[in-house]
């Protein structure tokens, strides 16, 4: 044996070192310099402010998620190399100490989880619906100055509004205690996922099981999104792997009821219903098997809905949030193209057109694809679920998603284990790629206001889709070559 290879480590001692690592970059990047116990009571604080849209600020936040996600490249790597379903514990274990790390971070990122403790409040405290009661209404609240959307109800399912109450009851009339539970309600689903994704990876190739936990349990944006922000998109999409998983198992209508579950956290879930309904459907034989399936998976959803909703219907009122979300328009391909021509069509009618024809994009790609998979053989279509709900959910965020949030690509990241290494790479690219919006709306834009705010801030907004379409373009045409190249 060479001195060479007796230094050479183990797997397993490569992946542990990639572990303490980043932990270690976490607590000096994000920990120590914005503490949740310190900073708790500044109302509406964003990274640039705690900052001070300082240079030096900006690139220890760079270059400490650079080596965040070399790192994280390299424990996955270490993790296809272990290869052992016993091995699982030594990813899950250091996510769970990156999201205790976390857990302790002011939510820099975004002021929703606010909003959503503020909504609990609103139902638990003063017996409101959250749906239709804008926070304005109780502007003498003490915890009122916290909040950001002010003026509408809340644009999430009755089921959040459950899951908030609940959390506002168990915490308390305590903001510290409050915030705390809807972060760790977000930790406590990556561990909850991450076996889900585990157990329906060994079916396949078990070999890779670990590897694809690691790129979802430590993958950068979905920590920072969901443990430091609290961000609920992590809640909708563990229902989303839920469905898949008992779909796995053969309870395909118990899959339809996850689907609907997360559809009443978030409304973006809506679009799995079809694919895994669609699924559910071939397995059956033609005929009698496939109506009673339809008739009955319909009914179980429906009945869940109004279950959910009985409690808090208000008549037409009780959507009027998620109209008022479908009016914003940034960092989006819509965005872009409605600044453009806002200036020659003016701002109604391009804001109109822009949500129009890139609505009716998805609508028609989607039914597309929705066709195609149905005319694939069952075995080869289940194969590719994970894929198809992946596909759906980027198409969705490259055309009818108006207002582009890095916290979004959550939903790609939860897939990209079951979507395949090609997939994969594309997630860890765009999850790269969205975190650097911070650094242009939190420090860049305030170093060079008149530029990015140049035709009523269309230079921003095309900077911004620059900056996460960019890098995923540039990797669509490597792999296309690469593919002509075979």
């Amino acid at each position: 044996m060479t001195l060479k290879s007796s230094l050479r480590l183990t797997p397993t001692a490569q992946l542990s070192l990639a572990a303490a690592f980043s932990a270690l970059v976490y607590l000096v990047v994000l920990l120590w310099p914005y503490p949740l116990w310190s900073l708790y009571l500044g109302p509406q604080l964003d990274l640039g402010q705690l900052a001070r849209h300082d240079g030096l600020a900006a690139l220890v936040l760079a270059g400490g998620y650079a080596l965040i996600f070399w790192l994280y490249l390299a424990g996955y790597r270490a993790a296809r190399r272990i290869g052992s379903a016993r091995g699982v514990r030594w990813v899950i274990v250091p996510a769970l100490g990156f999201a205790a790390i976390l857990l302790w971070v002011y939510p820099v990122g975004a002021t929703d989880v606010y909003d959503y403790v503020f909504r609990g409040r609103l139902w638990g405290l003063y017996d409101y619906n959250p749906l239709t009661v804008a926070p304005m209404q109780v502007s003498g609240d003490p915890w009122y100055p916290y909040v950001t959307w002010v003026w509408s109800g809340s644009p999430y399912g009755p089921l959040w509004a459950d899951l908030s109450v609940t959390l506002y009851r168990l915490a308390g009339d305590d903001w510290l205690r409050n915030l705390l539970a809807f972060k760790l309600l977000a930790a406590v689903c990556i561990p909850l996922c991450a076996l889900l994704i585990h157990d329906m990876l060994q079916e396949g190739e078990r070999e890779q099981a670990l590897g694809g936990v690691l790129l979802f349990a430590w993958n950068p944006l979905l920590l920072f999104e969901g443990v430091v922000n609290g961000h609920n998109d992590l809640v909708m999409t563990m229902l989303i792997v839920l469905a898949l998983w008992l779909y796995a198992r053969q309870h395909a209508r118990a899959a339809l009821a996850a689907c609907t579950l997360a559809a009443l956290v978030k409304v973006t879930a809506l679009i799995a219903l079809p694919v895994i309904g669609l699924a559910g459907l071939r397995r059956l034989p033609a005929g009698r098997a496939r109506r009673q399936y339809l008739m009955t998976g319909a009914a179980l959803c429906v009945l869940i809905a109004a279950a959910l909703y009985a409690p808090l219907w208000a008549g037409p009122a009780t959507f009027d949030a998620l109209a008022i979300q479908d009016n914003r328009f940034t960092a989006s391909l819509a965005a872009v193209t409605k600044l453009g021509l806002e200036a020659v069509w003016g701002t109604e009618a391009a804001e109109a057109w822009a949500r129009a024809s890139f609505s009716v994009l998805f609508v028609v790609i989607a039914l597309y694809r929705l066709r195609a998979a149905a005319r694939t053989g069952v075995p080869a279509a289940e194969a590719r679920l994970g894929q198809q709900l992946f596909d759906l959910f980027t198409l969705l965020l490259l055309t009818a998603t108006l207002w582009f949030q890095p916290w979004y690509v959550i939903w790609v990241v939860a897939l990209m284990p079951l979507a395949g290494p090609a997939r994969a790479r594309w997630a860890i690219i765009w999850s790269a790629s969205a975190l650097s919006l911070y650094l242009l709306f939190d420090f860049v834009w305030f170093w060079y206001p008149e530029f990015l705010n140049t035709a009523n801030v269309l230079v921003l907004n095309g900077v911004a889709v620059l900056m996460w379409l960019a890098p995923l373009a540039g990797y669509g045409a490597l792999e296309r070559r690469r593919a002509r190249a075979r």
